[in-house]
């Protein structure tokens, strides 16, 4: 069988062009693969991580036998035409999109249409997000996607998505047949993993907050949950803060210099590099997830795959994708004082080291055999 994935390159970096690119080579290992990436999802001056667009911050690569065609652009022309003549080219049995913004919508219609007019391949969307959260919050984006999802959503071979959650939102939101939508697991992020020596004081307890920080990662609730740690142990912590804030930025600053134990809180506001990801999470000892809202969560899955203890809410489709890791310790969402519990909790058993055995692209692979 021979497979296109579609999806965003390195140039803007993010969790889905991870995806991408595992996904990519996991499958190669049975079917024939080939890959049209996104290189321009928006005009850079609009993007939130702007400072860091087209930076080198991954070593992951497409396997070297998959034929890639960097072309999609958010002005649509000539990249539109390059893409048509690749899948020409090609010539898939299957086309597999990759959905998380309304940045890759009009691309994907187009190429909709041109395969319908040209090919007839069966085409699948891959479901990461209804919407981005952050374009969710803009009224005219909502009904942009709205509008453009009666025709790009309509009447396609298949729809992937990562849990039941998100299986039963899917199908209410874009009114989809239930036949046609599959649950494919989330394979994890362990492509950064590398042994590195770390000189780690072995009477600190890191705790790591990772990732963008955004409204709905609830970051504020593991900084109030950090403030009620009590006097007599706070000794034995730090608190680690890596990612790029996207959102309130003041709010942030404001809540981490205000806090009574600001001298053991670092903040990294930036996007790092595989790495640093490696450095961050063979350091940590924990890592706290207290979103408020999600469908997936790729850190999760970083966690998952350095074999962490994690922290994290009960929202969306988390307590399903974790439910087979005996790491994982779910909290109420917006709850710090479980947080604070959670973290004392781990810390009283910091010597052990949790099993990720059921987390694999094999599972991923199998389950897109059985669709398929």
């Amino acid at each position: 069988m021979n497979i296109t994935l579609i999806g965003p390159n390195k140039k803007f970096l993010s969790g889905i062009t991870y995806y991408t690119i595992r996904l990519a080579n996991a499958l190669n290992k049975e079917y024939k693969i080939s890959a049209i990436t996104i290189k321009n999802l928006l005009p850079k001056f609009l993007f939130p991580g702007k400072s860091r667009v087209g930076k080198q911050l991954s070593d992951l690569e497409f396997d070297k036998n998959i034929p890639i065609c960097e072309c999609l652009d958010y002005y649509i022309f000539p990249g539109i035409f390059e893409a048509v003549n690749f899948l020409k080219k090609q010539n898939p049995d299957v086309i597999i999109m990759q959905w998380w913004s309304s940045s890759a919508a009009f691309n994907y219609l187009l190429l909709k249409i041109a395969n319908k007019l040209c090919f007839n391949k069966k085409m699948i969307i891959e479901f990461h997000e209804i919407l981005d959260p952050l374009e969710n919050n803009m009224w005219l984006l909502r009904v942009y996607v709205k509008l453009i999802s009666k025709i790009l959503f309509n009447n396609l071979d298949a729809y992937v998505v990562h849990s039941n959650y998100d299986r039963d939102i899917i199908q209410k939101v874009f009114n989809l047949k239930k036949e046609k939508v599959f649950v494919v697991p989330h394979g994890p992020y362990n492509h950064s993993i590398k042994e590195i020596k770390i000189k780690k004081n072995k009477n600190i307890f890191n705790i790591l907050f990772f990732g963008l920080i955004r409204n709905y990662k609830g970051l504020e609730y593991l900084l109030e949950a950090f403030n009620k740690i009590p006097q007599e142990l706070i000794g034995n912590f730090r608190l680690n803060v890596v990612g790029e804030i996207w959102d309130n930025r003041e709010k942030i600053y404001s809540a981490i210099e205000n806090s009574k134990y600001r001298d053991k809180i670092k903040l990294i506001n930036k996007y790092v590099s595989d790495e640093d990801v490696n450095k961050y999470f063979t350091l940590a000892d924990v890592v706290v997830l207290p979103y408020t809202r999600a469908s997936q969560s790729g850190v999760a899955q970083i966690a998952v795959s350095y074999g962490k203890p994690v922290i994290i809410s009960k929202v969306g489709g988390l307590k399903e994708a974790l439910k087979n890791y005996n790491g994982a310790f779910f909290v109420e969402p917006k709850n710090n004082e479980q947080i604070k519990d959670k973290i004392i909790k781990i810390f009283n058993f910091k010597s052990k080291k949790f099993k990720n055995s059921k987390f694999n692209w094999d599972i991923t692979v199998n389950k897109y055999k059985m669709l398929f």
